[in-house]
């Protein structure tokens, strides 16, 4: 799981390595307008319907469009060009997406998240135990001299002591998200009084004509101002356009930020603002930046590469500490059980003896 996390902090650069065709693009200028490049996409595939974009977050990276029969179709926003496809089936069979299952769900579904999260509340265990066994020596170094014994004690001890506090949040956080479902609800309890309810339809206009995608980002950029679009919903019938948003702090792939739109009329219908959202909301928000470490962005994430690196390390100076005394206690039992089947043994003579 260690080893696997620390792969994961760089799960989207992998996948764009891997998949370098689709994702990189050379930037030649302004991108063109979002609907311009939406027209294009339909053009291209008249039989399937456009359920959203995801605008590239920096130059260099191409415009994803999602289709009705869970395809993406990448954009380069400064040509308009079409890279490539790539359908939900690909994605989930991808090198990225594997790590990504294997680590929360042991690819197991439902049950393996649940596994993992017990493995995390585990390692949450380990931490503050490890903490406790740890201050009477106060272990801040690693002993040059020595056996090597000593030397794997020391290692275990100190780099335990300063990955502690990382490895504490992310075992935390990892329960928490794996328990989602039930631990969720109990944290927004916390906010002040419960969000408003998201709209889930809209009223239609007579000409049944929608806004374009750059009025729907004018308004959207308007509404939150300081945060950029990171995806925009494309909606069939009366259902309300959202446009997703990020704040520059705002670590997630898709943003937290969201702007509830009429797609025919361009009115706000609810605005989800991070910045003023509860204390309970703010917390559920922070457990995923929390976990992968993108919470301060590369420093953090390569903070935790190191924790997640040490700590497989930890695992294994903590078997070489253990497996002595194991050993031994179960040699112990061995010789007890030899002196007690000598004993019953020699009852049963003196027994036969004595009749």
């Amino acid at each position: 799981m260690s080893l696997n996390g620390a792969t994961l902090v760089f799960e989207n650069q992998i996948d764009r390595a891997l998949n370098s065709n689709l994702f990189h693009v050379r930037p030649q200028g302004e991108r063109l307008p979002l609907q311009g490049l939406l027209e294009q996409v339909r053009a291209t595939y008249p039989k399937d319907r456009v359920t959203s974009v995801r605008v590239a977050e920096q130059a260099g990276l191409s415009d994803q469009f999602q289709l009705s029969k869970r395809v993406t179709v990448y954009v380069d926003p400064s040509t308009g060009r079409i890279l490539g496809t790539r359908s939900m089936a690909e994605w989930e069979v991808g090198l990225s997406r594997r790590l990504h299952l294997l680590h929360t769900r042991l690819m197991a579904g439902q049950t393996g998240e649940w596994v993992v999260g017990l493995i995390s509340l585990l390692t949450a265990f380990l931490v503050v135990t490890g903490l406790i066994l740890w201050w009477p020596a106060c272990i801040l170094t690693i002993r040059r001299r020595g056996s090597w014994k000593r030397w794997n004690s020391d290692a275990h001890y100190a780099l335990g002591f300063y990955t502690a506090p990382i490895v504490l949040v992310m075992a935390i956080t990892g329960v928490i998200i794996a328990y989602g479902d039930f631990v969720g609800p109990w944290i927004a309890r916390l906010n002040a009084e419960p969000p408003p309810a998201r709209p889930t339809r809209v009223a239609s206009m007579p000409n049944g004509r929608p806004i374009s995608l750059d009025e729907a980002l004018r308004i959207a950029r308007k509404t939150l101002p300081g945060a950029v679009l990171a995806l925009l919903t494309i909606p069939d019938g009366a259902r309300p356009m959202v446009a997703q948003m990020k704040y520059p702090e705002d670590r997630t792939p898709t943003g937290r930020s969201r702007v509830f739109l009429n797609p025919y009329d361009g009115k706000v219908l609810l605005v989800e603002d991070t910045h003023k959202a509860g204390f309970g909301t703010r917390l559920n928000n922070l457990k995923r930046s929390l976990h992968t470490g993108d919470i301060f962005g590369w420093p953090t994430r390569i903070l935790y590469l190191v924790a997640c690196l040490i700590l497989v390390l930890l695992w294994v100076t903590g078997l070489i500490m253990w497996w002595p005394g194991f050993r031994r206690r179960q040699m112990n039992r061995s010789s007890q059980r030899a002196t007690a089947r000598e004993l019953v043994g020699g009852a049963v003579v003196d027994s036969g003896a004595a009749g």
